[in-house]
């Protein structure tokens, strides 16, 4: 039993460290694109906190201000380069796998969980977005994080508020942060909550305020980047 369990450790490690080497192989073939010079631009950690918000709203209306502030801290420590900007969004997109990985494994506990490892380590799709200086790999990282904790908190019926909970609400926050389309994933989390109202009876109006808290908080946030927005 021992000998199985350590063959798929080893097995999901090779994974892993191929999923890194895909990601990192010819990650500057293309150019900036547009989107991504205004990331560079707005990260440049020389600017004040002040200047950055201000440029992002300028050159983006805001859409991705938390990105741009993860990746004007990371320039900070590594160096103002775009091909060290590429790096930080590889290791969303690598840290994304065992991210989905124990979401599979939450869901269906079986072994279909290291498909999901090896499909997801060689899609090019996913490939291809970690290799761009854009908020999408957060956004993917940050949605399944959401969901994790989403079904720990509903499952437990000890207490209404506990660190699963508060984990929910922040990650969530960040995600409806990082990307309005997040909001998709919120509603559809809302509507199963609803659904399951009779199977989820212990502390149910709790876990559907937490759920209706988190587009106030991302009022609270990002309300002067909605208004820009809406304005186009």
């Amino acid at each position: 039993m021992d000998f199985q369990i350590n063959k798929k450790i080893y097995f999901l490690i090779f994974i892993f460290f191929l999923s890194f080497f895909l990601r990192l192989y010819n990650i500057n073939f293309e150019d900036l694109w547009f989107d991504e010079q205004a990331s560079f631009l707005v990260a440049d950690p020389k600017l004040t906190h002040v200047e950055t918000v201000l440029l992002s709203k300028n050159l983006d209306y805001g859409t991705s201000i938390f990105f741009n502030l993860i990746l004007k801290s990371f320039f900070q420590l590594f160096g103002y380069d775009p091909d060290i900007g590429r790096i930080l969004t590889i290791l969303i997109g690598v840290f994304s796998i065992p991210a989905l990985s124990y979401l599979t494994y939450q869901v269906k506990p079986n072994n279909g969980y290291i498909l999901v490892a090896v499909l997801s380590s060689v899609s090019w799709y996913l490939i291809s977005y970690s290799q761009e200086l854009r908020t999408y790999s957060l956004l993917f990282l940050l949605s399944i994080l959401s969901i994790i904790f989403f079904f720990k908190f509903i499952e437990e019926n000890k207490k209404a508020i506990n660190l699963n909970l508060l984990l929910f609400i922040f990650i969530s926050s960040l995600a409806a942060a990082t990307h309005i389309f997040f909001f998709i994933i919120l509603f559809s989390q809302f509507i199963f909550l609803i659904i399951n109202k009779y199977e989820i009876r212990n502390y149910f109006h709790v876990k559907l305020f937490s759920l209706i808290l988190i587009p106030l908080i991302y009022l609270f946030i990002m309300f002067d980047y909605l208004i820009l927005q809406l304005q186009l």
